[in-house]
């Protein structure tokens, strides 16, 4: 899958203020667990993500992630520029 949509995908599934880990956003998103993973990695360097969120207590190793005030902003665009992710 081109990584331009997953990190739409992820994105779109994501807000500021309820983290998901990353198998929830893969079931959420209907993406493999890589990819999501992978797409977590470059919004997190693009600074729209983070996994600051608390750790979920069923997945105690794995990360929560949530949207960054910037990726609010990218996500909330209407439409969405794929040129966001390039």
């Amino acid at each position: 899958m081109r990584g331009d949509i997953a990190e739409h995908l992820v994105l779109r599934s994501l807000t500021p203020t309820y983290p998901l880990a990353a198998k929830q956003l893969a079931a959420k998103t209907g993406l493999t667990s890589s990819n999501v993973r992978a797409a977590l990695k470059r919004l997190k360097k693009k600074g729209f993500v983070d996994s600051n969120g608390p750790k979920d207590p069923f997945l105690l190793r794995e990360n929560r992630w949530q949207l960054t005030e910037e990726g609010k902003k990218v996500r909330d665009r209407k439409p969405l520029d794929l040129a966001d992710f390039n």
